[in-house]
């Protein structure tokens, strides 16, 4: 998930004498603005770009060093996975490590409430637009028609599951068309678009021991909501 690059432009800086940087993404578009940002910074670096569904696994350059790896994932992602998936997934990513090699992984980390409905039903409605693009990508990507503007977004903690529930909402009936057939959406019937996991440190630290790694560091911002995971494969 390299994004634009600008992350890991922060990271490069600050690593002693990088051999080689693997940008993996499933957007080949999103792949090329960041190997450009990177080698405008690290003209020397050498740079192989992997455009993958990293969720599938994770393809090695064939040439590559495996001295000394560090996989790296921003952000917090895994918590969009259900709990077993993520562990599953962690497995995975192991599999492509040797032992001792690291893996710097973001995880979002329960907090209150409160800040959660802040976060998700922001004033500026970002979230709320982020939510209604999918019906947009829908409409554009499988013909489908939505009328995007009569879906209302909806965000709240799920305490018992410790996660954050995103969902559309109908605000009228519509007949939408899906895949060639006709689907009644009546008011206020709900499509549940995304899951966000929150876990505790120590949470996260038995699912990573479980898919084969020692936890070494976790560092968080001075407000505890957020951390990042410093893990070490066994």
């Amino acid at each position: 998930g390299a994004g634009n690059g600008e992350k890991a432009v922060m990271l490069l800086r600050h690593l002693e004498n990088p051999s080689l940087y693997v940008p993996v993404d499933i957007s080949s578009a999103s792949l090329e603005i960041s190997v450009n940002r990177i080698r405008r910074t690290f003209p020397t670096l050498a740079i192989e770009p992997v455009a993958c569904d990293f969720s599938e696994g994770l393809p090695w350059p064939s040439d590559m060093h495996p001295q000394r790896r560090c996989l790296i994932f921003f952000g917090s992602t895994i918590g969009n996975m259900e709990p077993h998936e993520a562990e599953h997934w962690l497995a995975r990513m192991r599999k492509a490590l040797d032992a001792g090699e690291r893996f710097l992984i973001g995880v979002d980390l329960k907090k209150d409430p409160a800040i959660l409905d802040r976060a998700y039903n922001d004033a500026a409605g970002v979230t709320a637009e982020f939510n209604r693009n999918a019906l947009r990508h829908l409409n554009e990507a499988l013909g489908t028609t939505f009328d995007v503007d009569m879906w209302q977004h909806e965000a709240s903690y799920n305490p018992q599951r410790g996660r954050v529930e995103m969902y559309l909402v109908a605000t009228r009936t519509e007949r939408v068309r899906i895949c060639g057939e006709l689907l009644t959406f009546y008011s206020g019937d709900r499509i549940h678009t995304e899951s966000s996991y929150k876990y505790h440190i120590d949470e996260f630290m038995k699912m990573a021991r479980h898919a084969g790694y020692e936890t070494d560091w976790v560092w968080t911002d001075d407000s505890g909501w957020f951390s990042l995971h410093g893990l070490r494969a066994i």
